[in-house]
């Protein structure tokens, strides 16, 4: 089957990680810098503080990817000396989300497929799925839907025999993204909501803006401009109240794209100048 790719002058979509750290990892909580940095400086070296400083590398990433990504590396090389699993992949994970971030899709590609070959080697099957996820997003990423298909379908089968809600949750949103690639929009709409109606039953707000972006962005593509502009509206609503700007300055990218293809070029540079003022 001839690979297919769409562009759009509209707003891309957002990912969670990684959904991974990427967004599996992310568990709507809120991170204060200066207090995270404050318990670093009397930190015992266990596995603590490995989760301290993966925190840190989240609280850094809308602001100081280069910060962010220092607090991953000592977390990897930290958990790597207290032989610490999890927080092997917790760190990788971050870091691959980071990468992401960069748009660097080469080097993505090749730290997804190594994180995949460390959680093979351990049989951990959570990992396992969770790198299939990041793997299928960073071929979509380079145009290769097809192999995007193959691990997303591959990590919701692992999500569905674990019954995990977090790598179901995410599966649904790489398989919204990869099938609106492939122009499937009709497939994109029902993961989409399936993303969101989980998120929700998470009460995992980072996950519901998230995935309500996404579909947002669905639905301005599909012209369901009605559609698109509530949703945006519903999530600048929620961004604001837990404090999530680079979500909502996305909204309202959104809003001004929606307005403008809609011919409703009034409002646009109104909706593009709070973008603006929030980027």
């Amino acid at each position: 089957m001839e690979k297919k790719r769409c562009f759009y002058s509209i707003p891309a979509f957002l990912m969670l990680a990684g959904a991974l750290g990427c967004s599996l990892y992310l568990h709507g909580q809120f991170l204060n810098k200066d207090s995270l940095l404050k318990r670093l400086t009397v930190s015992k070296e266990d596995t603590g503080k490995v989760l301290l400083l993966i925190n840190l590398a989240k609280a850094f990433k809308n602001s100081n990817i280069a910060e962010a990504k220092r607090y991953c590396i000592d977390a990897l090389a930290l958990s790597n000396k207290l032989h610490y699993n999890r927080g092997r992949f917790l760190s990788l994970a971050n870091e691959i989300s980071l990468i992401r971030l960069e748009g660097a899709d080469s080097l993505a590609l090749e730290k997804c497929k190594s994180f995949v070959k460390q959680a093979e080697d351990a049989r951990d099957e959570y990992n396992i799925s969770a790198g299939y996820l990041n793997l299928g997003e960073v071929y979509d990423n380079i145009g290769d839907n097809e192999k995007a298909v193959e691990y997303s379908l591959k990590a919701l089968a692992i999500a569905e025999r674990l019954n995990r809600k977090d790598l179901l949750q995410d599966a649904y949103g790489s398989l919204q993204r990869v099938y609106i690639s492939r122009t499937e929009f009709d497939k994109a709409v029902i993961y989409g909501k399936k993303a969101i109606d989980l998120a929700e039953e998470m009460k995992d707000m980072k996950r519901v803006v998230t995935q309500s972006y996404n579909l947002a962005f669905t639905y301005n593509v599909m012209k369901e401009f009605d559609q698109s502009f509530a949703l945006s509206k519903k999530i600048i609503a929620i961004c604001k109240k837990i404090s999530e700007p680079r979500i909502e300055s996305y909204a309202l990218y959104n809003l001004c794209s929606i307005s403008v293809r809609n011919e409703k070029n009034d409002d646009a540079p109104k909706y593009g100048m709070q973008c603006v003022e929030l980027a």
